[in-house]
């Protein structure tokens, strides 16, 4: 038992590892900067003459948040960017040396181009030249020859200056490096994936860049809204669909073919049109008073004391989505449910314990549902993640202030810290929850002890 325990452990925890890495890579490609977003969020954005003070505050928070490090521990680099930039260099120095670098522009023409253009913006700044440091802005950002050669002539037609070595520079942009290999790069511990497990494993999954609120309390506080409605959705189904699966089992041939559609239709019904459907005729008066049951789909925002009072005062607008995912699961589980019931009534002991005497009922009562019910463990496994995961379009189309709907908020906002703390919840559960079910499955099912 403690070895079988013990496997399971070193599977969960690698199954968390790969599934850290595979988010952590998918969100360092997905669009946005993370300071860039804070800094807009404290009302802090580039001008068009001075930017010293937002470059200060850039670079401080991607020292802050470790942005400036590399993102793994090795790095598969080409030949041509296997280079380290000086220790003065700020974000916009390295922005744009990778950018070059990326069109195989050799090292040394790159760096004497960002000095050249170094000195330039500091001759600017000396003579308060505004337009001068304008066009600066635009050419940290340019790697196009043609467009850094249009603005360095602007530069130096209105400004009166002169700009030999800076184009003397540029030229040299264009010349390239034909010939490169992979170059594998051992970047240490001091990297943004190792800093974000030791950060995860304090439960700092840093701040929103929507309202700069902590993300471990805005997951709390949609946690309890996907909890209560996966729990009420999971006990509703197991409490119809064990009852229903037995008497389909017991009932007449008709009956069982009326279930049985019936459950068909359902499972084939979408989710979210069910759960228009249900909005439509129970929360609007618009085809009679009768039809208007429920609160429509609004959460009520106020001055609550606890999540206690939210829920409560907002409990109506429960009704209908935990019926709609009740509905939707329902299906699967009285057709696992029957089917194992039928299965296990063929077994040879039903016919040994029929030639002991005794009856249909204590058979059917006291040995086949104990047994019939045994894949009700994995089921309920398989069930708790599905709903947590299910609730997102529910919680979208009643705007519900779950789980789903913050991680649609979120996406939609390129808010990835609350993205990825999200995944790795919904992973721990997951695998928390499949590890404890093969557990229990291991202790009341003698073949598994054979493994």
């Amino acid at each position: 038992m403690l070895i079988f325990v013990l496997k399971r452990l070193v599977s969960t925890l690698w199954t968390l590892i790969l599934v850290m890495m595979v988010s952590f890579f998918l969100i360092q490609l997905a669009p946005g900067d993370k300071a860039e977003a804070i800094l807009n969020v404290q009302g802090i954005k580039m001008g068009e003459d001075d930017n010293q003070n937002y470059f200060i505050e850039y670079e401080a928070l991607r020292e802050e948040y470790g942005l400036n490090k590399p993102s793994f521990y090795i790095s598969l680099l080409p030949s041509y960017k296997n280079h380290s930039f000086p220790s003065h260099w700020h974000s916009r120095h390295t922005i744009l040396a990778n950018n070059l670098l990326h069109k195989k522009v050799p090292f040394k023409n790159v760096n004497d181009y960002i000095n050249a253009l170094d000195e330039l913006e500091m001759e600017c700044q000396d003579q308060s030249l505004s337009l001068c440091n304008r066009e600066i802005r635009f050419l940290w950002e340019l790697t196009d020859l043609d467009d850094i050669k249009q603005r360095l002539n602007r530069v130096e037609h209105e400004n009166n200056i002169s700009l030999t070595q800076l184009k003397r520079a540029s030229d040299q942009l264009s010349s390239h490096t034909e010939l490169y290999f992979p170059v594998i790069k051992w970047n240490g511990l001091n990297n943004q994936f190792h800093n974000r497990i030791f950060k995860i494993l304090k439960l700092d999954f840093g701040i929103s860049v929507v309202d700069g609120d902590v993300v471990t309390n805005k997951i709390a506080s949609a946690l309890i809204w996907t909890l209560v409605l996966t729990f009420a959705t999971l006990f509703l189904s197991l409490l119809l669909g064990i009852p229903l699966s037995i008497y389909s089992v017991k009932s007449s041939v008709i009956a069982q073919r009326v279930i049985g559609t019936s459950m068909n239709i359902i499972y084939a019904t979408p989710v979210f049109w069910l759960a228009t459907l249900l909005i439509v005729f129970f929360t609007t008066p618009e085809y009679g008073r009768w039809t208007d049951i429920f609160p429509g789909s609004m959460f009520k925002p106020g001055d609550y004391s606890g999540w206690w009072d939210s829920l409560s005062n907002n409990s109506g607008m429960l009704v209908l989505p935990v019926f709609c995912l009740t509905l939707s699961s329902l299906p699967v589980i009285v057709r696992i449910t029957r089917r194992s019931i039928i299965s296990e009534s063929v077994e040879p002991y039903i016919t040994a314990l029929r030639g002991r005497g005794l009856t249909e009922r204590s058979i059917f009562r006291r040995h086949i549902i104990p047994n019939a019910l045994m894949p009700i463990v994995t089921l309920i496994s398989n069930s708790l993640p599905s709903a947590m995961a299910g609730t997102l379009i529910v919680e979208v189309i009643f705007n519900i202030p779950g789980m789903g709907r913050l991680m649609y908020d979120s996406l939609s906002s390129y808010d990835w810290d609350v993205c990825f703390a999200i995944i790795i919840l919904m992973s721990v559960v997951t695998s928390v929850v499949f590890a404890v079910a093969d557990v229990i499955y291991y202790q009341i099912n003698p073949k598994m002890k054979s493994v």
